[in-house]
């Protein structure tokens, strides 16, 4: 693929650097998945919608895109109560009025604003100055499910056409061949977005870093600042703090900061500090029966149930019934416990629930079927969040092929599947021995877990 702007992801060798705008900027480093599908935006000329949890680093990515290119960079942060048209441009209606009353009592030339120019009383957005530009611009959009859900549908048409109309100047502005903006837009899923606007966009969904990469965001930032042993103290002493606050999203920038107070003091001391911080804080997750590390590996406390969440599509919903009562005895045995969406009760928001069971469970199942492939939900959330969990050791991923459907190459397809072979459970003779098959190889990955022999 031919690029004439690409991407690269380089690392800065300054803090001190700044962007076009003169802005203060910081290292990003973004993984070698995340530059493919930026280069694909940027030749597509796609908007790319970025998903991710709060603090992994979605709304960076725009500024840092821009300062490698050396391109203008617009950001736009949606409120709740922000319209599409705020993107493009608003007119000053009243202060046209205004100074039109002004002109029917003064001479023209005592007038500050002629009312008759009405270009005069037009503000271009982020969005009609990008279109406008006729160099190529990067725009962020940034938290798009803050807005009412009509927002994204509103934009549908100019992002389509890359077109400015202003209807009171009667002025069109077609953004140039070859200079439509690199359009950035990232969610938090506080609300779902249209499916319409879904399909008129790249889409990635940004995995928090691992552990090796927060250490690199670290040693990026304090460059001559730190040393190795400081750097890892602290960076194990984040993650247990994740670990112990689930129902809190601790974000890359809380660890700056709390490395950024650390060098207060001198190395030794600060190594010091944080290894006693670090030795408290794996007590209260021994006491809490979190998960704890014990080498390179994830052990539950036997004396524990794991908790087990289910990853399903709805329509699939009598299926997973079906496995549930296969389990029952383990749930019996006091083993595991199990949650999926239908345990959310009235008036709690569903989503935070959904990803606080997520963040804390043990086991998370994914039951494979067309529909849950074609979830966004399902496909593009649960299952990123739950094989982010799977790669940081943190969780055990197990695949259920529920039915038929092509998922050997989808992200999971390196997993070993239940049933045995990763035979679809619709397509056995007896479903009941499938879901035997099933619970047998769950009741071995909790045996694994455990240490129960």
């Amino acid at each position: 693929m031919s690029l004439t702007l690409k991407y690269t992801g380089k690392l800065l060798s300054s803090l001190l650097e700044r962007d076009v705008k003169g802005q203060s900027f910081y290292p990003y480093i973004p993984s070698d998945e995340l530059i493919e599908v930026v280069n694909h935006a940027i030749y597509l000329r796609r908007p790319l919608l970025i998903k991710g949890e709060p603090g992994c680093g979605k709304s960076s990515l725009a500024h840092a895109v821009a300062y490698e290119l050396g391109l203008p960079y617009e950001f736009w942060y949606v409120k709740s109560t922000s319209r599409a048209q705020d993107g493009l441009y608003n007119y000053d209606a009243v202060g046209r009025l205004h100074d039109a009353q002004l002109a029917a009592h003064l001479p023209t030339k005592q007038l500050s604003s002629n009312p008759n120019e009405v270009e005069r009383y037009i503000q271009l957005g982020p969005l009609g100055r990008s279109i406008q530009n006729e160099q190529r611009t990067v725009l962020l959009i940034d938290d798009i499910d803050r807005a009412d859900i009509d927002f994204p549908n509103d934009l549908l048409q100019v992002l389509d056409m890359m077109r400015l109309d202003i209807d009171e100047t009667r002025d069109r502005f077609q953004a140039k061949e070859g200079a439509e903006p690199i359009i950035f837009i990232t969610s938090n899923d506080e609300k779902p977005l249209p499916e319409a606007f879904l399909r008129r966009c790249l889409f990635h969904y940004i995995n928090f870093p691992s552990a090796e990469q927060l250490k690199m965001i670290v040693d990026t930032h304090f460059q001559l600042l730190s040393t190795p042993e400081l750097i890892n103290a602290a960076v194990e002493y984040y993650l247990n703090l994740r670990k112990l606050e689930v129902g809190r999203k601790l974000s890359i920038r809380s660890l700056l900061d709390h490395f950024r107070l650390l060098l207060l003091d001198s190395p030794d001391e600060a190594l010091a500090k944080i290894s006693r911080e670090n030795s408290n804080l794996l007590i209260q997750l021994d006491l809490s029966g979190k998960i704890q590390d014990t080498g390179s590996k994830s052990e539950i406390k036997a004396s524990n149930a794991v908790e087990v969440f289910y990853s399903y599509s709805h329509k699939d919903g009598k299926l997973r019934d079906k496995l549930e009562t296969q389990l029952s005895l383990l749930k019996r045995e006091g083993f595991i416990k199990s949650w999926y969406d239908r345990n959310i009760s009235a008036g709690v928001e569903w989503s935070k629930e959904i990803d606080m069971h997520l963040t804390s469970a043990h086991i998370i199942l994914l039951l494979v079927s067309p529909d849950f492939i074609a979830s966004d939900y399902c496909y593009g959330i649960e299952m990123m969040k739950a094989l982010e969990r799977h790669e940081h050791e943190e969780a055990r991923v197990i695949p259920i092929i529920l039915r038929p459907t092509d998922w050997n190459t989808a992200p999971f397809g390196k997993l070993a599947a239940l049933p045995r072979d990763g035979k679809a459970v619709t397509i056995w003779n007896n479903r009941d021995q499938a879901f035997l098959d099933v619970a047998k190889g769950i009741r071995k990955v909790i045996q694994e877990l455990t240490q129960i022999q």
